[in-house]
């Protein structure tokens, strides 16, 4: 289920998310949306809608000192706030001695980064990523755009990466969502063609 897309434009972090929920061959249109705002970070999950749950409500993004750099406040800080969250609620699973948890994308200060299941923080240079089992169809329609149509809007962009996964994975569906850091959310309701 899910594709979760953000890219970055001018400072902010622009996301897009579908509404699917999706079991063996069942479809359910969600109302609580996969991408939301918490402090200053915008956030975009898949994996569970238990785990976005958590991220939304039981976390709580801790302090940033100007000292530490994001790169370090994103390892040493976020990811055990997130971690400790996570198990208080009782969400993680240990296996092999190998603690999993989610996956999600984290605009933070005109920065996106991906949380992985083993709790590894990714930042690419391409400016915009995606998660989800429709990630591969968003990632080739968003190097695609962004060659040809440069100046696009970022929603537009995130619109048509959504559109494509869509079309072309079963578990990805609208109504799309979209939030950005500067605050500015909007919901689409255009559905694949």
């Amino acid at each position: 289920m899910t594709c979760v897309v953000a890219m970055i434009r001018e400072g902010h972090v622009f996301m897009g998310a579908d509404s699917a929920a999706v079991g063996g061959y069942t479809i359910r249109y969600r109302k609580d949306p996969k991408v939301f705002i918490n402090g200053e970070m915008l956030i975009g999950f898949t994996t569970s809608f238990r785990f976005g749950q958590i991220l939304q409500y039981e976390f709580s993004p801790p302090k940033h000192h100007a000292d530490v750099s994001i790169e370090q406040y994103m390892v040493k800080s976020v990811v055990p706030a997130m971690r400790e969250a996570l198990k208080t609620h009782g969400y993680t699973k240990v296996e092999s001695n190998n603690e999993r948890g989610g996956q999600c994308l984290i605009g933070y200060r005109g920065r996106l980064f991906m949380l992985d299941n083993d709790f590894q923080i990714a930042e690419t240079d391409d400016g915009f990523d995606a998660v989800g089992c429709g990630h591969d169809l968003a990632m080739g329609s968003m190097h695609s755009t962004l060659k040809v149509m440069p100046s696009f809007p970022a929603n537009s962009h995130i619109e048509m990466a959504l559109l494509a996964a869509a079309r072309y994975s079963a578990g990805v569906t609208a109504p799309f969502v979209y939030l950005n850091t500067g605050g500015i959310g909007e919901t689409s309701e255009k559905e694949a063609s």
